[in-house]
Parts: structure tokens; C-alpha cells; sequence
């Protein structure tokens, strides 16, 4: 066998196996479902929510090798997202999040336009916000989650890229049990 075509060989195989395994831990991925009572205080939440139990429905995907981890969020009958630019517990950073969002202090937050496609079909611009930390971003404008969530509904591939901090494709696994059962409040899922 020549050493030309021993490379081809060896270069097909590689690649077929990365793609493999790529498949292969994406199948094992699933949705995972939460619930926290939380109760909101300070100055950025509405009146008739501050200083009131309020359950926190958390539907989130997570990844053991990289970033790109997606919660939804159904609180109060608004559906939001959050997604984690760090590898970690992603229901550690979500809880994270969700405890410093209301708080009243000066902390900036900065905003910011990142390119997203939902599978090669380029979505419009929104706004989203930095976390606290860094480590979890937030659109701004429920256009941006339901692009999201109907990725998930329809087995799309949503990537997200902000100029020289991250090229993420996002973690969807596919709709299972869990995702079915989400967001009876906000509306969607079985349960509506």
C-alpha cells in the first residue's frame, strides 16, 4: 500500500470517526428539568412580584466537553433563555444568574449584537446582555428565543458568533419527555 493512499485512508477514518462521535454524544445528550422557589427583591423587579415565592421552571441542556448550553427559562409567564459561554454546571451558572439578576446595584451590564443562524438561515440581529460573570448571555427580545426553542422543535442547529469572544454552536439536544412537559405557564409544552 502506498504511503499516499495509507493517508487517505487514515485521514477518511478520523474524520468518520469524529463525526461519529460527535453524533454519538449528541444522542446521549437530553433535556433536563427543574424547579426553584425564588424569591425576587430590589428595585428591578415589578411590584407585584417583589418580595414573593416565585417558582422558576428551568429546562436546560448540558454538555460534559464545551460550552454552548441552553436553559429555558418560564417564570411569571414569560418565557426567557439563557446561554452558558463557559464549560461548567450549567445549572450552577443559571442559578447563578438568576439569584444577581435582580439585584439593585451598578453593575453595567454590556449589550451587544452576535450573528446567529438557525441551520444555515441567518436569524435578525437582537440584542443581548452579558451576565454578571460572563458566563451566561441573555437575549433581549423573545424573538431570539422562540428562534431557539422552535430549533429544538424542528432539530435545527442554532449557531451563535460574537466578533473575537466565542463561535458557539448551541447544545439542543432532541425533544424528549422533559422538554415536552416544560413551560405549562409560559404556555407551551403538553401541559399547556
Amino acid at each position: 500500500m502506498s504511503k499516499k493512499l495509507l493517508v487517505c485512508f487514515v485521514t477518511f477514518f478520523m474524520i468518520f470517526w469524529m463525526q461519529s462521535s460527535a453524533a454519538h454524544s449528541q444522542a446521549h445528550q437530553s433535556w433536563l428539568l427543574r424547579e426553584m422557589v425564588y424569591t425576587t427583591s430590589g428595585l428591578g423587579v415589578k411590584y407585584k412580584y417583589r418580595d414573593r415565592p416565585t417558582t422558576i421552571e428551568i429546562l436546560y441542556s448540558k454538555s460534559q466537553a464545551e460550552a454552548g448550553d441552553v436553559a429555558f427559562i418560564c417564570s411569571n409567564e414569560q418565557l426567557t433563555l439563557r446561554v452558558t459561554t463557559v464549560l461548567g454546571d450549567v445549572y450552577k451558572i443559571i442559578g447563578d444568574n438568576i439569584s444577581n439578576a435582580y439585584e439593585f446595584n451598578g453593575n453595567k451590564r454590556r449589550t451587544f449584537r452576535p450573528k446567529m443562524w438557525v441551520s444555515e438561515k441567518r436569524a435578525k440581529k437582537v440584542k443581548w446582555i452579558e451576565g454578571r460573570e460572563e458566563r451566561v448571555i441573555m437575549p433581549t427580545e423573545y424573538k431570539a428565543v422562540a428562534d431557539i426553542y422552535n430549533a429544538v422543535v424542528t432539530g435545527k442547529q442554532v449557531r451563535l458568533k460574537r466578533k473575537k469572544e466565542y463561535d458557539l454552536i448551541l447544545n439542543l439536544p432532541e425533544v424528549n419527555d422533559n422538554f415536552l412537559a416544560f413551560g405549562a405557564e409560559c404556555r407551551i409544552g403538553n401541559k399547556k
